[in-house]
């Protein structure tokens, strides 16, 4: 992260950290300086992905997502995903950058479509308690809504 910039994007290795202080931090990896924080104002974080081409982060909270550019200071979400009912534990990119996936309490799991903002599908799990770990396996198949398998693990 260049400091001077607030940015990650000329730092070779980052580390990002996030919680219940509501506050997502980037850390210098080889230095342990912390050069930038985010505050998260809507909720802890439950969880944080960085997108394939490494110029967003997404941090999952209660009731949403919220996407911030690591390429600049700017301190606000420049994307917002809602419409989820509880706590979204879960959340991870297919690795063409073209969809997100979120899972969580509500026993639910979720396929955003990244060009649109809008979520694509949504599949109940039957996980209980929740739909605490997910992993996409991309598969060969010309359609990119066909091509998408979940496979849930639950952690009781």
């Amino acid at each position: 992260m260049n400091v001077n910039q607030g940015t990650v994007g000329s730092d070779p290795v980052i580390l990002a950290t996030a919680g219940y202080d509501h506050t997502v931090r980037f850390w210098q990896a080889h230095s342990g300086i912390c050069t930038r924080t985010v505050q998260h104002q809507d909720s802890q974080v439950n969880s944080l992905e960085v997108t394939p081409d490494r110029s967003m982060i997404a941090a999952a909270g209660y009731q949403h997502i919220r996407m911030y550019d690591l390429n600049s200071n700017n301190p606000n979400p420049v994307i917002n995903y809602d419409g989820v009912s509880k706590n979204i534990t879960s959340v991870g990119f297919h690795e063409d950058g073209r969809w997100m996936y979120t899972g969580g309490e509500d026993c639910m799991a979720r396929i955003w479509d990244l060009s649109s903002s809008q979520r694509r599908r949504s599949l109940h799990t039957n996980a209980t308690p929740s739909a605490a770990s997910l992993a996409l396996i991309p598969r060969e198949c010309p359609s990119p809504l066909h091509t998408i398998e979940l496979s849930f693990r639950c952690c009781c």
